[in-house]
């Protein structure tokens, strides 16, 4: 009796959520925030290329928020940092990618 008043009660809280359909959308939920860093460190790398300065620093910074502890980030700030003039800037991002991340990191420095 006490399980099938614990299903009752799940199904009552979001039904959604229950179920191989739950577990399937919070499967592709996690794929999705797993990948989002990824997808907004290219789309920052795009407005670079087309100096699109800016957006390019608002994404990072979006990218950041989302895994503040992901190196390829902050590399990709760094080198806005040293397009638009902030040499230093942009060598105190990449000492933090760097620590955060030296085997990836080492050989872009």
């Amino acid at each position: 009796r006490d399980a099938t008043e614990a299903a009752d009660q799940a199904v009552e809280r979001d039904p959604d959520e229950v179920g191989a359909e739950g577990c399937a959308r919070r499967k592709e939920q996690r794929k999705w925030k797993e990948q989002l860093p990824g997808v907004l460190n290219n789309l920052a790398t795009h407005y670079l290329r087309i100096k699109e300065f800016g957006k390019a620093n608002e994404t990072w910074i979006e990218a950041l928020h989302v895994d503040p502890e992901r190196a390829d980030t902050l590399v990709g700030m760094a080198t806005l940092r040293c397009e638009t003039g902030d040499v230093e800037g942009g060598e105190e991002l990449l000492h933090i990618a760097t620590a955060l991340d030296s085997f990836h990191v080492k050989g872009l420095t």
